[in-house]
């Protein structure tokens, strides 16, 4: 068990650290709204969600579900410690309770035998003693079946640390689960090339997650667009060549009018290879996505199938209302993110034209 409690704080360590860390970033406000005018601004386009925000909603609440157990164990051992404490008060409160071993008389059985030896004629009778312990004689402590209570009792005695102890086992269970039970359907933005599998467990989504986000944060020769520069892009912006390249608050880039999600879907990668062309719409729109897909993949599904008319290839307030018919101001803007309020965006400057 000691063993098991030191592999659960190795593990949730990093997580609530980054959860510590991402404290002092994260916005504070609630009340944002997507004031979309139409249109973008053309120098900056921001690429689909980076999901910061929700591997940090994810790890807390790992943590938060290991915790509440880890409390609820707590509970149960000082109960134990409670009961415990409390029978035996009542027990050696009365002298006459108390086990007395003076009352316990020692028993000893001679199982040795009788032999014969004959010296000069004469017998002479012996005996080889052998002695054999036995139980006491006596009963040096009191009835005590008031405190022990029955198998199957929850009231008093032993039937009720019985009950308790049964609670920590699944405590103890429910954690394990945690860690080693698949629950998490697996979206296909999330899975690793190859892989069948349809269930992850939560501290395996936090993990592919972070993988995820780092595939946006730092160079990479993936599809992803990093929101890190090379040091032959970090030469072209100092040199006015190319314009920067940075991460946004998706909230921030919703409010500016700099968002657009990808036009991609996984159920649409090879009709969208080439961008947001007709064949690639047309496949979102008649291709409805499954617990599996991503967030991105289920708003463009509806962008260009319940909402082609009012949407046009830009947030204008129709189209965010059809988008979130249904959905709370708040939960619009976190599916629009991404599934989190509080995912990040990367913004692309296009480079400069250079005479």
């Amino acid at each position: 068990m000691k063993n098991n409690f030191k592999i659960l704080f190795a593990v949730g360590l990093p997580f609530f650290s980054l959860a510590l860390i991402a404290s002092f970033f994260l916005p504070q406000t609630q009340n944002i709204s997507v004031q979309a005018q139409g249109g973008f601004t053309s120098d900056i386009i921001c690429d689909e969600p980076i999901p910061l925000g929700k591997t940090i909603e994810d790890a807390k609440s790992l943590l938060k579900d290991v915790y509440e157990e880890y409390q609820n164990t707590l509970g149960y051992l000082t109960s134990v410690i409670d009961h415990v404490t409390s029978e035996t008060t009542e027990l050696f409160k009365n002298p006459e309770e108390v086990c007395d071993f003076t009352l316990c008389s020692p028993s000893v059985i001679d199982r040795g035998f009788d032999s014969k030896l004959k010296i000069a004629g004469f017998e002479i009778p012996g005996h080889v003693p052998l002695c054999e312990n036995q139980e006491c004689i006596g009963d040096p402590c009191p009835d005590l079946s008031k405190y022990v209570g029955n198998e199957g009792s929850t009231g008093s005695g032993l039937g009720a640390i019985r009950v308790l102890k049964s609670a920590i086992d699944g405590s103890y269970e429910r954690i394990r689960d945690i860690f080693n039970t698949p629950t998490i359907p697996l979206i296909d933005e999330l899975r690793k090339e190859g892989e069948s599998v349809e269930f992850i467990t939560k501290p395996d989504l936090v993990e592919r997650e972070l993988l995820l986000s780092r595939q946006w944060l730092h160079p990479t020769t993936g599809p992803k667009r990093s929101c890190s520069l090379s040091d032959m892009e970090r030469m072209k912006v100092e040199e006015g060549e190319m314009g920067d390249v940075y991460p946004m608050r998706c909230v921030d880039a919703l409010n500016e009018t700099t968002y657009w999600p990808r036009v991609w879907s996984e159920v649409c990668q090879i009709q969208c290879q080439e961008g947001p062309t007709d064949t690639c719409k047309n496949c979102l729109r008649t291709s409805s996505p499954d617990e599996k897909s991503s967030p991105l993949s289920w708003i463009n599904y509806k962008i260009y199938q319940t909402c082609s008319t009012d949407c046009d290839d830009q947030f204008s307030p129709q189209c965010v209302v059809c988008l979130c018919d249904g959905k709370t101001e708040k939960e619009c803007t976190a599916w629009l993110c991404g599934g989190s309020y509080y995912n990040y965006v990367c913004c692309h400057e296009t480079p400069l034209e250079i005479e």
